[in-house]
């Protein structure tokens, strides 16, 4: 939902007037993805009429959304923050972000130990029946770094599907 409704604004005429006057020729999209902005940035951005209008959008977007956890908080409340600490909040993501750290495994009711190399019987274990996946609305539940990471995710796709 996030960037769905979020990420089609990276090209509107004020991110675009927004990057062009202060992100020295990058695409409007990249405050959002790996490398932090730095103060002079955030502080660019955030006195220019055009990044400040985009934000009015997007932050009365968040404010309409159904509460789901983004950035460590509840998406609703950005709907209230400043461009700058809405700026500063994606700055700290994308600083705790960690590509390389996996999610933890799924643990299974199949035992890890080995049996004892003296046993005379062997023991069948009965494979985990398949679930159907379920579609469930976003939970709080998987941190702030996922969320992240899915934002993240869908930022760099959705940039690519727009420029296609």
């Amino acid at each position: 939902q996030i960037a769905l409704t979020i990420v089609p604004t990276y090209d509107s005429a004020d991110a675009v007037t927004c990057a062009a006057a202060t992100l020295n020729g990058k695409d409007f999209n990249s405050l959002f993805e790996t490398t932090p902005a730095s103060d002079d940035t955030i502080k660019a951005v955030s006195a220019h009429p055009g990044c400040n209008a985009w934000y009015s959008t997007v932050a009365t977007a968040f404010a309409g959304m159904d509460a789901c956890e983004f950035l460590g908080r509840n998406v609703q409340e950005y709907g209230k923050l400043s461009l700058t600490e809405f700026l500063v909040a994606n700055n700290k993501e994308i600083q705790s972000f960690d590509p390389s750290k996996t999610l933890s495994p799924v643990p299974t009711d199949t035992p890890t130990s080995l049996a004892p190399t003296n046993a005379t019987e062997a023991t069948t274990v009965p494979k985990p029946t398949p679930t159907p996946p379920v579609t469930t609305k976003a939970s709080s539940a998987a941190g702030p770094t996922s969320a992240g990471a899915i934002v993240l995710a869908f930022s760099i796709a959705a940039a690519g599907l727009l420029h296609m």
